[in-house]
């Protein structure tokens, strides 16, 4: 089940971008911050046996960024980010933004893979973005218009 991240899932997302992230992880005290930031939606995704990922966009104008999607290791290659991705495009469709922006390490073919079947092209490469000096492609899609959310939905 997807559900916005609330402040008792901090210390789990804060494992989930140590194990999935390194060296680039986000701190539990910024991470925790983007929980109350304006423009900011985080998603979690929640199974009987515990949260087994996590995303999150922020939103500027017509602009949507996705900053995360981090899958437990346990959970990979069951769609789950897929899952993610697609609701987070919805939330994303679902504000003024008309396109969706990310950065995704060159060497990382899996998510280059998922991004690709839901339709990003590469816009730019950032050189040495990472802290192990590796590239990020920036990827970009352009959002359907703008979808409400049906009446009593809840972000």
């Amino acid at each position: 089940m997807i559900r916005a991240a609330a402040e008792q899932d901090v210390a789990r997302l804060a494992e989930l971008e140590a194990a999935c992230f390194g060296a680039d992880a986000w701190s539990a005290r910024l991470l925790s911050a983007e929980l109350i930031a304006p423009g900011r939606t985080v998603l979690v995704d929640e199974a009987d046996d515990g949260l087994l990922a996590y995303g999150s966009i922020t939103v500027l104008g017509d602009v949507a960024d996705l900053t995360r999607i981090a899958v437990d290791l346990g959970h990979r290659r069951r769609g789950v980010a897929a899952r993610m991705l697609d609701e987070l495009l919805v939330r994303a469709s679902r504000s003024a933004a008309t396109r969706m922006l990310l950065e995704v390490a060159e060497t990382n073919a899996t998510a280059r893979a998922l991004y690709a079947r839901a339709g990003f092209a590469e816009l730019a490469r950032r050189r040495a973005y990472y802290a192990d000096g590796g590239d990020a492609l920036v990827l970009q899609k352009e959002l359907p218009e703008r979808r409400l959310a049906p009446e009593g939905a809840r972000d």
